[in-house]
């Protein structure tokens, strides 16, 4: 499904944050990327969502090159790639419905289609009754779950998850983690950068680490090795 081939990323200012770096994400796959601070997580979920390109090496998405996506196609690439961030990254003075229904709008869909999709992706995530309600009224785990309702909305085939537990207590994170592996039990491919030593080892799914911009683990399954 996605291909990385030989992909380094150098940034304007001179840092390096990717080296050399070859791997796949498998079609309906859970993936951990883990590594400490500074590895290149982050840096790599932005490639594979084309918000930023390789200074060298190839993105491949469903035997597309990436950087070859003309301006015009770029709308649709993004509704197949579903996004959840650490901070949430909630717009405060809309509500929940107005939230989740941006994806939507931006996407381009009708509103008739938007008044049956949101309320019914929202019930998914256990929070159909916060439809009125703004983020600031929510709680931490409640606000992550309308992230991953917008993530969800627009039916990507992957979503990438960066850090989506870093914020929330043990109870709330399991919750996402159990979210996110039906989802994916469902078909959809999961990309989740972590640092969450438990979750990686108990569930035991394929890993890949980097560490200073490299990939130093690629096959292991649930065995973290390196702190935060």
């Amino acid at each position: 499904m996605v291909k990385l081939y030989n992909v380094t990323k150098i940034y304007d200012n001179g840092i390096r944050a990717l080296t050399d770096v070859t791997m796949s994400i498998n079609k309906g796959e859970f993936l951990f990327i883990t590594g400490p601070s500074g590895a290149g997580k982050t840096t790599l979920t932005r490639l594979i969502q084309r918000e930023e390109l390789p200074t060298r090496g190839q993105v491949i998405f469903d035997g597309k090159n990436i950087a070859r996506i003309r301006p015009r196609e770029m709308a649709l690439f993004r509704r197949r790639i579903g996004m959840v961030f650490q901070d949430y990254r909630l717009l405060p003075r809309k509500t929940i419905f107005e939230n989740v229904a941006l994806a939507l709008e931006i996407a381009g869909e009708p509103w008739r289609e938007i008044k049956k999709k949101v309320p019914a992706v929202l019930d998914r995530v256990g929070l159909l009754s916060k439809v009125k309600s703004f983020p600031g009224q929510l709680s931490g785990g409640e606000q992550q779950r309308v992230s991953l309702a917008r993530a969800l909305v627009n039916k990507p085939c992957l979503v990438i998850a960066d850090e989506p537990t870093g914020n929330l207590d043990t109870e709330n994170a399991r919750e996402l983690i159990r979210l996110l592996l039906e989802i994916n039990s469902e078909g959809t491919s999961v990309l989740m950068a972590t640092h969450a030593l438990d979750i990686v080892n108990t569930l035991g799914k394929r890993t890949v680490s980097l560490d200073e911009g490299r990939l130093v683990q690629y096959e292991g399954r649930g065995t973290y090795r390196y702190g935060a």
